[in-house]
């Protein structure tokens, strides 16, 4: 069985400044007998833009969690200070958007990816 697989901001914000902190809970629950062996799990924090050109990421913070656990069950905090650019946008020709990634590597050959996005907007 696949484990599920969570990325859960504190008291669920979506709206950050940029300079401010990041932070939430990874949670990874799996069913009895489930036979999935992660082989590698990381927790990532990034941006990427979509439009047109090219395709840019930035990836801000990359943390391995845990390689080669059986039932591989557990909850996980985290706290990630985010840069002051780039700012989330968009625009009619290029977006840039944000997320907290947690990404599964399983044996044989799965992934699972939780995608949790938020935005990095200017103060007024």
């Amino acid at each position: 069985m696949t484990p599920l697989a969570s990325v859960k901001f504190d008291d669920d914000r979506r709206d950050y400044a940029p300079g401010d902190s990041l932070s939430g809970r990874l949670e990874v629950t799996t069913m009895p007998h489930a036979d999935a062996v992660v082989v590698k799990a990381e927790f990532s924090v990034l941006w990427y833009t979509e439009g047109k050109g090219d395709q840019d990421i930035g990836v801000v913070h990359l943390e391995r969690l845990w390689e080669n656990r059986s039932q591989p069950a557990g909850e996980h905090h985290f706290s990630v200070r985010l840069p002051l650019l780039p700012l989330t946008y968009h625009g009619h020709l290029l977006k840039i958007h944000w997320l907290a990634r947690l990404r599964l590597d399983l044996r044989p050959g799965q992934d699972v990816l939780v995608d949790e996005p938020f935005n990095v907007l200017a103060g007024d």
